[in-house]
């Protein structure tokens, strides 16, 4: 591999090189096959097995007639959240065995330079799935939401169209986000390190503060909506009005599903908003 006399020089190692030097390919190599490196793809193998081997039952159950008893709205987002959910651990494993194996094969250190754009070809599909497992939260509450507002007559002319729509929204805009945020921090040359964030942590703040934003979102609104919920529940059962098992099982229902997805989302939440601060208190001293 021929090298050629690097132009830019710059100290963050996510930052895209024009040209790169010997000395850029052994820092590449250097960190590419440090322990704590290598530890963590092997964690990450482990994880993204137990999250595909968990999630794919989930979807096979949630297909089964076992599950006919939720709505088909429902079922039809939980089964779009697990699939994004598959897609993320599945691409996520590919992307950390062919780095371990990388690691543990090539014997050139400039080949763990990394050309931007190949990068972002292979982080985009992980980005893009990591999106849709967020956005299926919030259309998984949005959907709560309609059943709330239409629970009187949700459970037999709730429309399936309703979870179709939301669906295809929950994956058209995830593919939106990620053309967008690939988009803003895709520059020519080279990295010593392919990140999910593809360049400097300034810039990957516009991506976490995304899902940051979304996930606090679907939060509250889970929260509104299990307390709106619970007054009903109330308030009908006081004055004598609920007279259908129909209106009773569809505010149960609403009741049981924000109290599974509010503390899933919490810690989301909180993890998200971690992730955030860590990368503003990185971006402020690596100027």
């Amino acid at each position: 591999m021929s090298i050629a006399p690097r132009n830019d020089v710059s100290s963050n190692p996510l930052s895209s090189i024009v040209n790169f030097t010997i000395t850029d390919c052994e820092f590449a190599k250097e960190m590419s096959t440090s322990s704590i490196i290598v530890a963590l793809r092997v964690a990450q193998l482990v994880l993204c097995l137990m999250g595909f081997f968990s999630s794919v039952p989930f979807i096979y159950v949630l297909c089964s007639q076992t599950a006919h008893q939720l709505h088909v709205n429902v079922r039809l987002s939980l089964i779009s959240l697990t699939v994004g959910a598959v897609f993320a651990c599945f691409q996520l494993f590919i992307s950390a065995f062919y780095t371990l194996m990388q690691t543990l094969i090539s014997e050139d250190a400039c080949d763990f330079m990394v050309d931007s754009y190949v990068c972002a070809l292979i982080r985009s599909p992980i980005l893009f799935a990591i999106y849709s497992t967020i956005l299926g939260s919030m259309v998984l509450a949005a959907e709560r939401a309609i059943a709330t507002i239409h629970f009187k007559t949700y459970e037999s002319h709730g429309s399936v169209y309703v979870g179709i729509t939301l669906v295809l929204f929950q994956w058209l805009i995830a593919l939106g986000l990620t053309v967008f945020v690939v988009g803003i921090r895709l520059s020519p040359g080279h990295v010593l390190y392919c990140s999910i964030y593809i360049s400097h942590p300034r810039s990957a703040i516009y991506s976490i503060t995304m899902i940051s934003v979304m996930e606090t979102v679907a939060l509250l609104l889970s929260f509104v909506l299990l307390k709106i919920n619970q007054r009903k529940r109330v308030s009908e059962f006081i004055n004598n009005s609920l007279h259908s098992l129909t209106e009773r099982y569809q505010l149960q229902e609403n009741i049981r599903m924000m109290q599974i997805l509010i503390p899933t989302m919490t810690v989301h939440a909180v993890l998200s908003i971690l992730c955030l601060i860590a990368l503003f208190i990185f971006a402020f001293f690596d100027k």
